[in-house]
C-alpha cells in the first residue's frame, strides 16, 4: 500500500514490478519514502524512509521472494578498523591514496560481484586478509572481466586457521560451472600492473578458456611485479601469465613459496605479445621455491615476433612438475638459466647454467615425484680450433643419455666420477687427452668405448677403458708424461671348444 502526504509517496507494503520513478510532483520535487514491500528492481538509498535510513537500513535482496528486493540490514562483507563495508570495492574506495598500508579484513563471503570488481589505484596500498572467506566474481561470458585490478600495492593473506580464504569466479546465471562453454574474453581473478604480493589464501579461476588466468601480470601500463610467496593459485588453463608488453616497464615474476597448479598444459607463461623483432620487451622470471605443477609444462615462453634479448630468467629452486620450454633458448638468444630445483622431467642441458648438469635426485622424500635435480657437472673439457681454445663444454655423465667425446679435445676431471652410463668416443681416428690429476673414474659396469682407430692419453695409470667389441683389447703404453691407451685386435694362439686364448699359458690354465 502507498499514501501521499505533502508531496511524499509513502510505500508501506505490497509487490511492485517495474522501475520506480520520482517524477511525481511539479518540477520533480516530490519524495518517495519506502518502509516496506517487494520490488522487482533495486532502488536507491534516498528512496528509503528517513527513520529507516537512520537505523542503517538499505535495499537488499529479499530472502522470502526470489528475484525481488526489499528493505533490510546491510550485508557487510569487509571491514577496515571499526568501519564495515557492503562490498570489497567499497572498502577499497575508502583506502587512503597516500601509500599508507591499509588492512581490509573480509568478515563474510562476498556475493558474486559484477565484471570489474574492485580497482586498487596506483597510490593505494592494500593488505587484503581473506580471513577464511570467499570473494566471487560473476563472469559475463561476452565481456572481459576481473575480480581485482591492481595498479598500486596489494598483499593477499589469510589469517584463518583453516586457510580457506578464496578469490574465485562463477558462471553467469543459469549456466552451471561444469557446463560452461569456452570463454572467449579475458577472464582474470587478478589483473596486476602494480606490485602484488601473494602470501596466503587461494586464487582460483574456474573458467574454461585459453585466456582465463588466476593472475595476469600485465606491464602494458605499469611496472608489474608479482611476488608469489605462499598460498595457492589454480586455473583450468595457464595459472599465471606474464604479459610482457613494454621495453621500459618491468614485468617480474618472483616465486619463492606456495603452490601453482593447473589441469591445463602449462602453469606459467611468459608472453612477448608484439611482432617487432627490434622491440626488446622486458621480462624477469625468478623461481627460488614453491611448487609449480603443469600437465605438460611447468613454464614456457613465447614471442609473436618481439626480441627475447631483454629477458632475464633464473630457476634456482622449487619443485616443478612438467617440462620447461623456451623459444629464447631454442633460438640461441639466451644462455642456460637453471641452477637448482627438483623436476618431474629431465632438464635439457641447454637450459642449465655452465658447470651444472641434470642428475638423479637421491632424496628419499621427493625422488618419486621429482626424480631429477641439478648437480655439479662431472667432467669438463674444451674444444680447440687449430690449436686455439675456443670454448668449453661439460660432459654430463648421468643416467639419462650418452654424451660424446670429440676430436681435438682434452678433458680435465674436476672430481671423482662414477660412471652411470657408457661414455662414447665419437672420433673416427686420432687421440684425445684425459687429465685425471688426483681424481679417479670408477667404471662400475660401464666403459669409455673407443673406436679401434682412437687412442687416449692420460696423466696417470688407469684401467677403466674397454672396447664394446670383444675382438679388441686395450693396451697400455708408458709415455714420457703419462700413459697411452689404444685398441688392438686380439691375436689368438689356442682354442678350447668355442673359447679362444691369446697365450698358451691362458689355455693351459683354463684346462685345469
Amino acid at each position: 500500500s502507498a499514501s501521499s502526504t505533502n508531496g511524499t509517496i509513502n510505500v508501506i507494503d505490497g509487490v511492485y514490478t517495474g522501475s520506480i520513478k520520482k517524477d511525481i510532483a511539479e518540477a520533480a520535487t516530490g519524495k518517495i519514502a519506502i518502509s516496506g514491500g517487494y520490488f522487482s528492481e533495486e532502488f536507491p538509498q534516498d528512496y528509503i524512509a528517513a527513520d529507516l535510513v537512520a537505523q542503517g537500513k538499505v535495499c537488499v535482496p529479499a530472502t522470502d521472494m526470489e528475484g525481488y528486493f526489499t528493505i533490510g540490514d546491510p550485508h557487510y562483507v569487509a571491514q577496515i578498523g571499526d568501519v564495515k563495508y557492503v562490498t570489497l570495492a567499497d572498502a577499497v574506495a575508502a583506502v587512503p591514496t597516500d601509500g599508507t598500508e591499509t588492512t581490509i579484513v573480509m568478515i563474510d563471503n562476498a556475493d558474486p560481484v559484477g565484471i570489474n570488481g574492485a580497482t586498487i589505484a596506483a597510490n593505494q596500498n592494500v593488505k587484503l586478509d581473506l580471513n577464511g572467506k570467499t570473494v566471487t566474481l560473476n563472469i559475463d561470458q561476452a565481456k572481459a572481466s576481473q575480480l581485482i585490478t591492481n595498479k598500486g600495492t596489494l598483499t593477499i593473506v589469510d589469517s584463518s586457521d583453516e586457510q580457506t580464504g578464496k578469490l574465485t569466479n562463477t558462471a553467469a546465471e543459469g549456466v552451471s560451472v561444469g557446463n560452461w562453454p569456452e570463454v572467449n574474453f579475458a577472464t582474470n581473478i587478478i589483473t596486476n600492473s602494480g606490485t602484488l604480493n601473494v602470501e596466503g589464501g587461494t586464487i582460483q579461476n574456474t573458467a574454461k578458456g585459453s585466456i582465463c588466468y588466476a593472475i595476469d601480470n600485465n606491464s602494458t601500463a605499469g611496472n608489474a611485479i608479482l611476488n608469489f610467496k605462499g598460498g595457492t593459485a589454480t586455473a583450468g588453463g595457464t595459472v599465471i601469465r606474464q604479459f610482457c608488453n613494454s621495453t621500459t616497464l618491468e614485468n617480474t615474476l618472483n616465486i619463492s613459496g606456495g603452490t601453482i597448479v593447473t589441469n591445463g598444459s602449462a602453469a606459467l607463461w611468459t608472453q612477448l605479445p608484439g611482432s617487432n623483432s627490434s622491440s626488446k620487451k622486458k621480462a624477469t622470471l625468478n623461481i627460488t621455491g614453491g611448487e609449480i605443477k603443469g600437465a605438460n609444462y611447468a613454464w614456457y615462453d613465447y614471442s609473436y615476433g618481439d626480441s627475447f634479448e631483454a629477458v632475464n630468467y633464473s630457476i634456482s629452486g622449487g619443485k616443478l612438475t612438467g617440462g620447461l620450454y623456451s623459444y629464447a633458448i631454442k633460438d640461441g638468444i639466451i644462455d642456460g638459466f637453471v641452477s637448482g630445483g627438483l623436476f618431474s622431467k629431465a632438464v635439457n642441458g641447454t637450459y642449465i647454467v655452465e658447470g651444472k648438469a641434470c642428475v638423479a635426485n637421491t632424496e628419499e622424500e621427493t625422488m618419486e615425484a621429482y626424480p631429477y635435480t641439478i648437480g655439479q657437472a662431472e667432467i669438463y673439457y674444451y674444444w680447440f680450433n687449430n690449436g686455439v681454445k675456443e670454448g668449453g663444454y661439460y660432459l654430463f655423465v648421468t643416467p639419462f643419455e650418452n654424451k660424446y667425446l670429440c676430436d681435438g679435445e682434452f678433458i680435465d676431471l674436476l672430481k671423482d666420477v662414477t660412471l652411470t652410463s657408457d661414455v662414447v668416443c665419437q672420433l673416427e681416428s686420432g687421440a684425445f687427452t684425459l687429465k685425471l690429476d688426483e681424481f679417479t673414474i670408477n667404471k662400475g659396469d660401464y666403459s669409455v668405448i673407443l673406436n679401434t682407430a682412437v687412442s687416449v692419453h692420460t696423466d696417470k695409470q688407469t684401467d677403466i677403458f674397454s672396447s664394446a667389441d670383444p675382438e679388441y683389447k686395450v693396451i697400455e703404453t708408458v709415455e714420457e708424461n703419462g700413459y697411452l691407451y689404444s685398441l688392438v685386435k686380439k691375436e689368438y694362439v689356442a682354442q678350447i671348444g668355442e673359447t679362444k686364448y691369446e697365450t698358451l699359458q691362458e689355455a693351459l690354465d683354463a684346462a685345469h
